[in-house]
């Protein structure tokens, strides 16, 4: 019961556990952005990031302060200590930032929780027959604001298509006859175009606060505002102007498969769990596998199927009904929301959980075998059917109770712990093997089968336990080091050392009382008396009848799989003796040439030593993702018209290509990216 317990806790434990490519190497910095419209680099860095390095150096816990000026943007990045609380570090920053003055033309500035420069872990692009300006602004209004809500997302950003602008086109020859000039026309502009709060008017003991309510609110407000008076008459702004609504100049083209979309890339906060918020944003912008499924029953009109069988009580019938009405107006708001717009269509175009998906099932899956051929190993040499089937158990149960710690040191399934898991499937059976070894030759020497359990395994446990032990202290002191290595290594040394400990348990108990299940009647009434009812003997002897068949079945499976394995078997055995005889021949010439052995050895040394030095180092190895990236660089007095007449041709071949899934091709540069000048496409 104890075993099954830890089972158990352990499943619970790894259906809680969430599931990462790495462990969380979350740097700790906080990049604070300031807009500065208009502003050159020198001036971006003499007033606006000087001044916030100034404030915020002295933050505790900041180890260095880096900023980067650019035109019309600023950004200033903090770096702090391995272990600093971000949560109130970022307080700490935005106090600082209260007291920095800053040129009344700056934007507030901003504390971003996630590096600008990081790739997005999900990117979406929407396309559809309607106005790219009505798709951009369906993808800000519906989609931004819906994936914001999404725990663990931490920006959510829109690029591409056509902004809206109201664009005044003055008529310079108009303007100078009638003695106006452009300042003029800016300052008519601002003064009438103002919400501003106008003191308060007290009547009685009430007091009312009075706002004055000026903005525009249409083009032909704008058009009529007055600019001057010339002998009682008006000259209104349509007079020298036209006011038109246009599309700002373009900065970013996009396209999926050749057709012009809006880009929703999606950024995750400092140690959210990617899986897991790729699977809620996926949720909340195509729906859920119920959402899914609704959509696909409804008919022609978007009404749902009857139900197939109604319930004939009054108030159940009642009950359907409104259940039905609400489930139909909870998936009509979803499909309003997202669905229906006409021929609205989104396309994921990138998500980092797929990559990191599959690579958590390979590893697993390489545990898996690895698992697998190591309980084929042993039942090679130890010929026992009973034997193997004990140590086969003993590594499930190692593994999976391992999962309840690694759940309460908030470790990850990640390809790091899962590799630790893998490293230890191959050490998971020393400790039984040498524990069931002890038995059986304690057995041999002539004990009954619980006093060799006992005895076999009082005399190896301290030499099991000092194993473990020595194992342990490699893998456990890594806890300690700080940096990306601390914890990029952190949950492998955990899952290792947890692993080997429990596995240390279950060779101490759990094999010596499954190897004492084969004792005879006499010491099974020596344990438990016999029952004293009828009932509870019946049961007994129905449960005694089980597991004969029981032992019966395993017996007759063990023999109809040593015959289908008796060529491998042969076949190894033949193998094995030939390298029996072979090794005390070689380790008598070995012995014999003792200075040629120590040669060799030094020169093999001294070759590793060399070659040692031609390899490369890196933190990780590259891995590919099924995605190829394609940068292409124009001068930079190229307009992102021209570049997207050179791209797209580029793009149809390349779609053409065979194998390729989907296209997505960015031309320009967005605003809030003004440090990078690429035109890409990935396919």
């Amino acid at each position: 019961m104890m075993v099954v317990a830890a089972v158990v806790f352990g499943l619970v434990g790894l259906r809680r556990l969430p599931v990462n490519l790495l462990p969380d190497i979350a740097y700790p910095t906080v990049t604070i952005r300031t807009q500065y419209p208009g502003a050159s680099p020198e001036d971006v860095e003499e007033r606006v990031s000087e001044r916030i390095q100034e404030a915020v150096a002295v933050v505790p816990g900041v180890r260095r302060v880096v900023s980067i000026s650019r035109p019309a943007v600023s950004d200033v990045v903090l770096e702090f200590q391995w272990g600093t609380a971000m949560v109130f570090a970022i307080s700490d920053v935005r106090e600082r930032l209260d007291r920095v003055f800053l040129p009344r033309e700056a934007d507030r500035p901003l504390v971003l929780r996630y590096d600008p420069s990081l790739d997005p872990v999900l990117t979406f692009g929407v396309s559809g027959d309607m106005d790219l300006v009505e798709l951009r602004r369906l993808a800000e209004d519906e989609l931004e604001r819906e994936l914001a809500k999404v725990e663990g997302v931490a920006a959510v950003k829109v690029r591409g298509g056509d902004e809206e602008e109201i664009r005044i086109q003055i008529d310079e020859q108009a303007l100078a006859v009638l003695g106006l000039d452009i300042q003029t026309v800016g300052r008519r502009l601002a003064a009438e175009n103002i919400n501003s709060a106008s003191g308060s008017i007290d009547e009685g003991k009430t007091e009312f606060l009075v706002r004055t309510l000026g903005e525009y609110r249409n083009l032909d407000e704008i058009a009529d505002t007055i600019l001057d008076r010339r002998n009682d008459a008006p000259i209104r702004l349509r007079d020298v102007a036209q006011v038109v609504r246009v599309p700002q100049d373009k900065e970013v083209i996009s396209r999926v498969d050749g057709q012009p979309c809006v880009l929703v890339d999606v950024y995750k906060e400092a140690g959210a769990n990617i899986v897991g918020l790729a699977a809620e944003v996926r949720d909340r912008t195509f729906g859920s596998v119920a959402q899914r499924k609704y959509v696909a029953s409804l008919d022609e009109n978007g009404n749902p199927p009857p139900p197939q069988q109604m319930p004939t009580d009054p108030a159940e019938i009642r009950a359907a009904r409104m259940r039905a009405k609400v489930r139909h107006r909870q998936m009509t708001d979803y499909l309003d929301l997202k669905l229906k717009p006409a021929g609205l269509s989104v396309t994921l175009l990138q998500d980092q959980s797929t990559f990191i998906q599959n690579s958590i099932s390979d590893v697993r899956d390489s545990a898996i075998v690895g698992g697998f051929f190591a309980v084929v190993v042993i039942f090679l040499f130890l010929r026992r059917l009973a034997a193997t089937v004990i140590l086969a158990v003993s590594i499930p149960i190692s593994l999976v109770a391992s999962f309840a710690p690694m759940f309460l040191s908030d470790i990850t399934l990640n390809i790091m712990s899962l590799g630790g898991l893998a490293l230890g499937v191959g050490m998971l059976v020393d400790n039984s093997i040498v524990v069931l070894e002890a038995i059986t030759r304690a057995r041999e020497e002539g004990r009954s089968i619980r006093q060799a359990a006992v005895e076999g395994t009082r005399r190896v446990a301290g030499a099991v336990t000092a194993s473990t032990l020595t194992t342990v202290a490699v893998f456990f002191p890594i806890v300690f080091v700080e940096g990306v290595a601390g914890q990029l290594f952190r949950d492998q040394s955990l899952t290792v050392v947890y692993s080997l400990l429990i596995s240390l348990l279950v060779a101490l108990f759990v094999i010596p009382m499954l190897a004492s299940r084969g004792a005879d009647d006499a010491n099974l009434r020596d344990i438990a008396p016999p029952p004293a009812t009828a009932v509870a003997r019946a049961l007994q002897s129905v449960a005694a009848f089980a597991l004969r068949v029981l032992t019966g079945l395993a017996i007759l499976l063990g023999r109809v799989l040593g015959l289908l394995a008796w060529p491998f078997l042969f076949a190894f055995d033949r193998s094995y003796r030939v390298l029996e005889a072979v090794y005390p021949r070689v380790l008598v010439g070995a012995l014999r040439l003792r200075f040629v052995v120590v040669l060799l050895s030094l020169g093999l040394l001294g070759f590793a030593l060399d070659r040692a030095g031609d390899l490369g180092s890196e933190v990780l190895p590259e891995v590919s993702q099924g995605e190829i990236f394609v940068e292409l660089f124009l001068p930079r007095d190229a307009t992102v018209e021209r570049t997207d007449s050179v791209a797209a041709p580029l793009e149809r071949r390349i779609a053409e290509l065979p194998g390729v899934a989907n296209t997505f091709l960015a031309v320009g540069v967005d605003k809030e990216e003004l440090n990078s000048s690429e035109e890409g496409e990935h396919s």
